[in-house]
């Protein structure tokens, strides 16, 4: 089975693919979402993906791509079509506990 991996690609200009493929799995060796996100440039305006090559996943996917959109956090627009939905919907549940509470009356 073939191991996890996030590979870049440049589709034009100002937006990037992130490629997800192979195995996620946590006792497997995983790639690191900060290698990804040393790559975008300040040119770099949205980020897409494309798990067509993902070949299974655990947590161990939801974590690091987590990880990942929480370093483009306020600097890019990503585009989260091209990823699996339990893994959009898990992603969803993830940033929401990462907002802080607003408090009543702060708006």
């Amino acid at each position: 089975m073939e191991q996890a991996s996030l590979t870049v690609s440049r589709v034009d200009l100002d937006t990037v693919c992130v490629r997800v493929a192979g195995a996620w799995r946590l006792r497997r060796g995983l790639p690191a979402a900060d290698a990804v996100v040393r790559t975008l440039d300040e040119r770099v305006r949205r980020l897409v993906f494309d798990a067509r090559d993902l070949a299974g996943w655990d947590s161990s996917l939801v974590t690091v791509l987590a990880q990942l959109l929480d370093g483009c956090r306020g600097r890019l627009e990503v585009e989260r079509a091209g990823l699996p939905a339990g893994v959009q919907h898990l992603l969803a549940l993830v940033e929401a506990g990462l907002r802080p509470p607003v408090r009543e009356g702060a708006r």
